[in-house]
């Protein structure tokens, strides 16, 4: 499944100290993760790292491909499921 194919957001939880890999091609078979798929698409693309100071932090990763602050989710998804509702 393409990490984009979702259509809305996937909510990261990141224990205190704990970091994540999130795909940046779209290819990764484990959204919103990264799988190394990058390797074998373009070879332009590597992952975002998510690094948390510290804290339990929660995440929201954009799972439509149309946000402007990739990886995180800034609601664009809203606008194309209203799109498509109308």
């Amino acid at each position: 499944m393409s990490l984009y194919r979702k259509g809305e957001p996937y909510l990261v939880k990141l224990a205190a100290g704990e970091g994540a890999k999130i795909c940046s091609c779209g290819q990764t078979a484990s959204p919103p993760f990264c799988d190394d798929s990058h390797m074998r698409c373009d070879g332009r693309h590597r992952p975002f790292v998510l690094a948390p100071a510290g804290f339990p932090q929660h995440v929201w990763v954009c799972g439509c491909g149309r946000s402007r602050a990739m990886p995180y989710c800034d609601g664009s998804h809203k606008a194309a499921q209203e799109q498509k509702a109308s």
